[in-house]
């Protein structure tokens, strides 16, 4: 009873910041107990972290349980939306702690991280079993695509459910799922696309050691999070002192925002040189969608996720959350034009345009942990789950 009342508070802190936010004398208090106490089950923040992240997935691996017997894929992908937007709402009336996001897995010792990602890829097992059952097919080059979608949107239905009422959430769960099963084009829509020239971005070269910087901020954070990325590391693998480091940045803060904007910067490039090119708006969200997807899968200079945010100080994460809703407010416009003309899926412009994000950055945890290659074919894979879904 009293390690579920910690990790129920711990749950709680880790969902508004990071590991380095939990603070055990605070949760201990929170809780009722000496810190004596709590850190006789968790020695600690780390050791509370990894508990929180398992409970989690065993929750999420109960949910596919759940759906087990369901009569059709799309069914089940419901059922599972309305599980995570069914938890918003309890805590919403405080009767259920936050789910944290697992972006700062990232930041844990390796044989910590190791044992979340491996309970984490027995969760992936579980969603390809789901499939198998409703006769999805799985690409062998990527046996975990389908499963790497759907799982990043249920774990990012928190950080935009607010955006509607409770009485909509029975048909935000279903959007959601249809998206999922049947991808925003309309049956019989086609589209062409182009690679956008610079999709590996050689950031202004002319700067030279500066963004030698910049890539290996950016590289870091995207493997280890805000938290997890020291100065040390990246003067080491620029072959640098962490005196040179000083010499070129003001401190690791700096940097990591200016990694930040930089990545924001390259998507808006995106938009703007689609939009420019292309008269078709289905057209112009392939191009986009189709060039993020190389580069994240590339992993040469990805583009910062949205899952790295949890533990950055919150001025900062908040600054940075506001810089980001241009280029979600592009993508929205543009699903309403498609759908003017027929080409898009009748769900919600808002939803769709969350799907294909989230969906479209995933593809760099595609390559790095799951080894798939950025090829041609790949990222025509990746491109064919958003437009057509699960059942393609």
């Amino acid at each position: 009873m009293k390690r579920s009342r910690i990790l129920q508070a711990g749950a709680e802190a880790l969902a508004v910041g990071g590991v380095a936010d939990l603070d055990l004398n605070q949760i201990a208090a929170t809780v009722g107990l000496k810190p004596s106490s709590l850190r006789y089950y968790f020695k600690n923040r780390e050791a509370l972290a990894e508990a929180i992240y398992l409970e989690r997935l065993e929750e999420v691996g109960e949910g596919f349980d759940r759906v087990r017997d369901s009569r059709s894929l799309e069914e089940a992908v419901e059922t599972l939306c309305r599980i995570e937007i069914d938890h918003r709402a309890q805590e919403t009336e405080g009767y259920s702690s936050r789910k944290p996001q697992f972006g700062e897995v990232r930041t844990l010792s390796k044989e910590r991280r190791s044992r979340v990602g491996a309970r984490f890829e027995q969760v992936m097992v579980q969603a390809n079993e789901l499939f198998a059952r409703h006769n999805v097919q799985i690409p062998d080059a990527m046996r975990f695509l389908p499963a790497q979608i759907l799982l990043e949107n249920l774990f990012w239905i928190p950080a935009w459910i607010d955006h509607f009422s409770d009485w909509e959430f029975p048909k935000v769960a279903s959007d959601l799922a249809r998206v999922l099963c049947g991808g925003i084009a309309q049956d019989g829509a086609t589209f062409e696309w182009d690679m956008m020239a610079g999709e590996g971005s050689d950031l202004a070269s002319e700067n030279g050691r500066v963004d030698g910087f910049l890539r290996t901020a950016t590289q870091l954070v995207c493997e280890r999070g805000y938290r997890g990325t020291s100065i040390d590391e990246i003067a080491a693998r620029l072959g640098l002192t962490k005196g040179s480091f000083y010499h070129h940045n003001s401190e690791k803060i700096a940097l990591v925002q200016q990694c930040f904007e930089e990545s924001y910067e390259r998507v808006s490039q995106l938009q703007r040189e689609a939009s420019e090119r292309f008269c078709d708006p289905l057209d112009r969200i392939a191009t986009v969608l189709g060039s993020i997807i190389s580069i994240q899968m590339r992993q040469e200079m990805p583009i910062i996720r949205s899952s790295a945010l949890p533990g950055l100080p919150r001025d900062l994460r908040m600054s940075i959350i506001g810089r980001a809703a241009p280029l979600d407010r592009w993508f929205v416009a543009e699903l309403v034009a498609a759908h003017r003309r027929g080409q898009a899926t009748d769900v919600d412009p808002f939803i769709a345009a969350q799907f294909v994000s989230v969906s479209a950055n995933a593809a760099y945890d595609l390559a790095r942990l799951y080894r798939c290659e950025p090829s041609e074919r790949n990222i025509g894979l990746v491109m064919e789950h958003l437009f057509r879904g699960f059942a393609i």
